[in-house]
């Protein structure tokens, strides 16, 4: 049995300005999402002073944005968010197409198209972070002909 762990989170940022802000125009990104793994049983998003303008909607990876308008003079701006939610593990590492099908899946869509264009994005190398010739030698013996892609997560 995958028993599963209930946690609680508070979060609080308290934004202190030296004269007063007339008017001020915050993205949030405070909430945890539902996942396979993971439900959430209750989430919310405080903010003093009370914004004149909410607006919310689901980024592109399926994390919640809050975005909040405080349009009257304020010291103070205080963000407080609240959650809790059920987790589990998500699973046997045992399982899954052999990657070596999941890595050519990222340049010849197939069936699961739409599941393949979203993680295509994830394999183009980073500008800000380097990935070294070390870093395959490093991951190479956890990938091994045929192995569950899965597998090679918990190694």
């Amino acid at each position: 049995m995958n028993a599963a762990v209930v946690y609680s989170v508070r979060h609080r940022t308290a934004h202190r300005y030296g004269v007063p802000v007339t008017s001020g125009h915050s993205v949030l990104r405070l909430l945890p999402r539902d996942t396979p793994w993971q439900r959430v049983l209750d989430r919310a998003v405080v903010v003093e002073p009370d914004p004149a303008h909410r607006a919310a909607h689901v980024a592109a990876f399926g994390n919640l944005v809050r975005y909040v308008a405080v349009e009257r003079p304020h010291h103070v701006l205080d963000v407080g968010a609240t959650s809790t939610g059920e987790v589990r593990a998500p699973g046997t590492a045992a399982t899954g197409p052999p990657w070596e099908a999941v890595a050519a899946s990222l340049t010849t869509p197939g069936p699961d198209a739409p599941a393949a264009l979203a993680a295509v994005e994830l394999r183009f190398p980073s500008p800000l972070v380097p990935a070294p010739p070390e870093l395959a030698e490093y991951a190479r013996p956890a990938f091994g002909p045929g192995d569950p892609v899965g597998a090679a997560t918990r190694d």
